[in-house]
């Protein structure tokens, strides 16, 4: 029993590693779209070869913890879980390292303030990065309930996004020199939106597995209580 504890101990250790370098990798691609600055964006790009390997770290621990240890019930759904939340966190890493390349190889330099303003550009990327916080908080606090936020959150995402295309369509139409650089910048959006698409995958996962252990922990306070009186 102390060797699986270790092994899930090490699973959580690991997943917060990477957990960290994705947060970061994305806050600083929001920064670097919203700048222009390469320097940032080359910083994106270079975190990204740490994800993959930091995914493969975590996923090793899981499958060595679900082969040495053959899991049930709760225990099983927490390696189940993370392997999935995993996943996600490394396709949220790449549509991060898609920002970047956006800022590095873009030539027209800053994307012009209005526009960014009517797209609501700092309520999205506050959103996403609120979103990834309480994603990191809901794990490691094993809460349900701030999970559960996390997908009323991914709705206003989605309402932000539905004004995108006809935005972009407009500014194109008076700004005929920009279109290849705004047909690319709607890829960035689109980006984002899959970003909390992920985050909402991470917060049904972590949904599936806390409340899975929260009737456990109930299970148990009553065998508790029933074998004392």
């Amino acid at each position: 029993m102390q060797h699986a504890t270790l092994e899930l101990d090490e699973v959580k250790t690991e997943y917060a590693k990477m957990w960290h370098t994705v947060e970061k990798q994305v806050k600083q691609a929001f920064l670097a779209v919203e700048t222009c600055d390469k320097g940032i964006a080359k910083e994106v790009m270079v975190m990204e070869n740490k994800v993959n390997a930091q995914e493969l770290v975590v996923d090793n621990a899981c499958e060595r913890y679900l082969v040495l240890f053959a899991p049930v019930a709760v225990d099983l759904r927490f390696a189940v879980s993370m392997i999935k939340i995993n996943n996600n966190l490394e396709r949220i890493g790449d549509f991060a390292d898609s920002l970047a390349k956006f800022t590095y190889y873009n030539q027209e330099g800053v994307i012009d303030p209005d526009l960014m303003e009517k797209l609501q550009w700092k309520k999205l990327t506050g959103t996403v990065a609120e979103m990834m916080t309480k994603a990191k908080e809901a794990f490691e606090e094993e809460d349900s309930a701030m999970a559960r936020t996390i997908l009323q959150m991914d709705d206003e995402i989605d309402k932000i996004n539905k004004a995108v295309n006809p935005i972009l369509a407009e500014y194109m139409q008076a700004h005929p020199e920009q279109i290849s650089e705004m047909l690319y910048f709607s890829t960035v959006m689109r980006r984002i939106e899959r970003i909390g698409d992920r985050l909402s995958n991470i917060a049904e996962d972590l949904v599936f597995y806390i409340d899975a252990k929260e009737l456990r922990h109930r299970a148990s306070l009553k065998k508790a209580k029933e074998e004392a009186e």
